[in-house]
């Protein structure tokens, strides 16, 4: 008898992977049913509008070859919004798409988020000589924090520059006087850019302008 694993006891990834080479060998090939499978999130992953999320990979440990891709999954109620890192079940049907296995609809039958625990992520500072950081979780600081945590970071430029920007993977992020206050949602890098506060120049409309980013 087939194993499409259940609530209880989903199938690892190995196993829907292999499940998927016996039923969806051939393009556009369906599983016979639909399957429970558990992983780790390995990507980052993005908002589905206002149905749920799409585009990640699951492994069964982060380090391993093998993944999963989820094309799409609907939201659960009192199911926590996934992010890198997190522990999830997921029911839907295992589908060959241009030889690429992936849990997709049937029809209109779509993937569902099962539970979710919430892992750890890293928080990593890109050093700046010009900017003192710190990060918190609360009172305390931290390089790493469970998924859905409140983290403070708070950037200060050395005397005689300016900050310009406090980056969160690499994208600006609103900071009030240096302070910006986000969700854990996944392996993140904060930045910063500074400039020297004593050089300016005349723009045409003869705005002053930092520069000599650092």
């Amino acid at each position: 008898e087939t194993n499409y694993g259940s609530v209880e006891a989903p199938l690892t990834v190995a196993q829907a992977i292999a499940l998927g080479a016996e039923q969806c060998a051939e393009n556009d090939q369906v599983s016979k049913q639909e399957i429970y499978v558990k992983g780790i999130i390995t990507s980052s992953v993005s908002v589905n509008g206002n149905y749920g999320w799409k585009d990640f990979n699951i492994k069964d440990a982060a380090a391993d070859e093998n993944s999963l891709y989820i094309y799409q999954v609907n939201k659960t109620e009192g199911v926590a919004a996934p992010a890198e890192n997190d522990t999830v079940v997921i029911k839907g049907y295992l589908k060959n798409y241009s030889g690429k296995l992936q849990i997709a609809n049937k029809s209109s039958s779509y993937p569902a988020m099962v539970s979710n625990v919430r892992g750890t992520s890293s928080i990593t500072v890109t050093e700046n000589e010009h900017v003192t950081v710190t990060v918190k979780a609360g009172d305390n600081e931290v390089t790493s924090a469970t998924n859905g945590t409140s983290i403070t970071v708070t950037a200060v430029a050395a005397s005689g520059y300016n900050l310009d920007a406090v980056k969160i993977n690499g994208v600006p992020a609103e900071a009030n006087n240096g302070v910006v206050t986000f969700e854990l949602a996944g392996n993140v890098v904060i930045s910063t850019v500074a400039s020297d506060a004593s050089v300016v120049v005349e723009t045409k409309t003869d705005s002053p302008v930092s520069k000599n980013f650092k």
